[in-house]
């Protein structure tokens, strides 16, 4: 089985994507990993730009299924898309390409609703998978609470999330200190709702409660899906 990451605009989002199917798979020789074709298209027009004209965010995912159509031709059997963000119109994708796409909200939905099901949620995410309410919508109609930052603690997180997209120094601090408040606030399951955000998720589980983390959980699923093949 040959996978697609379809890496949107983040190529060190594809390469922690990567990173995490390599760490779940039980390899004990080299040919046992998983063939992977990575594209990441920095062309793809900026979700956050996308969210403000409906000519952009038209823009953006037609980039993203023309970035789903090349990786098809390249061969692949399944695809996953490392953002958070293009999932919201994840259904066109899939209806535009032949092979099966990994949908990374739905999965991590299902693992919180199997494992966490009367838990409190604290979602730490961009502004607009908060604003949208790709997470915060499908958990509160399972009947699952959710708690979110602040203005400011909103702020903090699209500055760690920014440090990523230019290939700053990774500071989990700010991340850390949203979480904890978060957790103040009621929260006893910490979601962490960006992908770029994703490689704080070690980190955050020092602070004591369980880490969902979308990316780990597509990691996964695609090595159970490669192994089943």
């Amino acid at each position: 089985m040959k996978i697609g990451v379809l890496g949107s605009t983040s190529p060190l989002v594809s390469i922690h994507l990567q990173k995490l199917i390599a760490e779940s798979t039980p390899a004990r020789k080299d040919q046992d990993h998983l063939e992977i074709v990575c594209y990441t298209n920095p062309k793809i027009p900026d979700c956050s730009d996308a969210e403000v004209k409906t000519h952009e965010a038209t823009e953006h995912h037609e980039a993203l299924v023309t970035s789903a159509q090349l990786l098809v031709r390249a061969g692949v059997s399944m695809i996953a898309i490392p953002c958070n963000r293009a999932h919201v119109r994840i259904e066109d994708i899939q209806s535009r390409v032949p092979v099966p796409v990994a949908n990374m909200v739905n999965l991590a939905i299902q693992q919180i609703a199997k494992n966490h099901r009367k838990a409190c949620v604290g979602l730490i995410a961009a502004g607009p998978v908060i604003t949208q309410k790709i997470y915060e919508q499908a958990l509160l109609d399972s009947g699952v609470r959710v708690v979110i930052p602040d203005t400011k603690g909103q702020e903090a997180v699209a500055k760690a999330v920014q440090a990523v997209k230019v290939n700053a120094d990774a500071d989990g601090t700010p991340v850390m200190k949203v979480a904890k408040q978060l957790i103040e606030n009621g929260a006893q399951v910490l979601l962490v709702g960006c992908a770029k955000l994703s490689i704080f998720a070690d980190e955050l589980e020092k602070l004591g409660k369980p880490v969902v983390d979308p990316m780990r959980v597509l990691a996964e699923h695609l090595v159970d899906q490669a192994r089943v093949v």
